[in-house]
């Protein structure tokens, strides 16, 4: 049997699919909030976890998608984290394709974000107020759905 013929029948590699929301543990300022996003790149950096990271300073929603192991290994240091409360998982499941090509950063101030950590250019996406407001609600509203069944 080739290599090539043998290698047909591997299948991708599982993943593990986390997505939360919670409170912030106290209204932030623009430099905590874009300190708060920053170190969400940093947990996700070069790891090979894509996913989403979206917060407005007193409501915040994220997703991650990669290796089981990492995955949870940021996630106990997101429930350690005391920037975080009332944190509640609306999914977790394993899969061997991902929703999210890369990592993102949904930031309103998304100038301000890559003024102050230039490193984040490439995983920043600028989104107005009401889009977050409504994207959070929209994460907000699923997890309370997913909770009551």
């Amino acid at each position: 049997m080739s290599d090539f013929t043998s290698m047909s029948h591997v299948n991708p590699p599982v993943m593990t699919r986390l997505g939360f929301v919670g409170n912030c543990s106290s209204a932030m300022n623009t430099t905590g909030l874009m300190k708060f996003y920053y170190d969400s790149y940093l947990s996700t950096a070069k790891k090979e976890i894509t996913g989403v990271f979206i917060c407005d300073g007193k409501r915040v929603g994220q997703v991650l998608e990669g290796d089981a192991t990492l995955v949870n290994e940021i996630w106990l240091s997101i429930i350690q984290d005391q920037r975080y409360q009332k944190l509640s998982i609306f999914e977790k499941q394993d899969s061997q394709i991902r929703l999210y090509e890369s990592w993102a950063l949904h930031v309103k101030d998304g100038l301000i974000m890559t003024l102050m950590y230039p490193q984040c250019y490439g995983v920043v996406n600028e989104i107005n107020a009401d889009s977050t407001e409504e994207i959070l609600g929209i994460m907000h509203s699923y997890a309370v759905l997913v909770r009551s069944h």
